[in-house]
């Protein structure tokens, strides 16, 4: 059983310490910091309200409006695979980045706003053999599909994604030139 991130003596002060939790800005010992709100001024409440939206907005902010570039999704897609139950060869690990590294034009964008193009673009553009196209197509199937379903990818954007993972099932490797 995980240990007790700590001990409240209210229901307003234990709310404010897991917003603060969620938000990442929560320090040991907050708790202390809080006092019960019935013996609060009006202008330590506004303090205490103050920082409850603080961290709330930033908290709703850190999950909805961030928009990954396709490096970060790529960050977060390797160590989901790498760093799970099933374990892989070396081998495998040097293809992934491998293939990664061939996306250099991919690397800096939002993912919300690559077009299946671009990606069809940057498979073209590379001078390898058919094995490291491969690769690069895969990898890129593999990311939109677990962009597609992580939980931190939220609605407004989830369309979006859902017909991009079709739209990166339809890339191909062109005859070799």
């Amino acid at each position: 059983m995980p240990k007790a991130l700590c001990y409240v003596s209210d229901w307003y002060i234990g709310f404010t310490v897991l917003t603060a939790y969620k938000a990442g800005t929560y320090t040991p010992g907050l708790e202390k910091e809080l006092v019960n709100d019935s013996n609060l001024s009006s202008s330590d409440m506004s303090k205490f309200i103050q920082k409850l939206l603080t961290d709330y907005t930033h908290m709703t902010r850190s999950t909805e409006d961030k928009v990954l570039t396709f490096s970060e999704l790529y960050q977060l897609y390797y160590k989901w695979k790498y760093n799970g139950k099933k374990v892989y060869s070396e081998q495998s690990k040097y293809s992934t980045r491998a293939a990664y590294k061939n996306c250099k034009a991919l690397h800096n964008i939002p993912i919300d706003k690559i077009t299946y193009e671009q990606m069809q673009d940057v498979v073209d553009s590379i001078p390898l053999k058919y094995s490291s196209l491969d690769n690069v197509v895969l990898l890129m199937k593999q990311m939109f599909r677990y962009a597609a379903g992580v939980s931190f990818i939220v609605s407004r954007t989830k369309f979006r994604f859902s017909s991009f993972q079709r739209l990166s099932e339809k890339l191909y490797i062109r005859q070799m030139r």
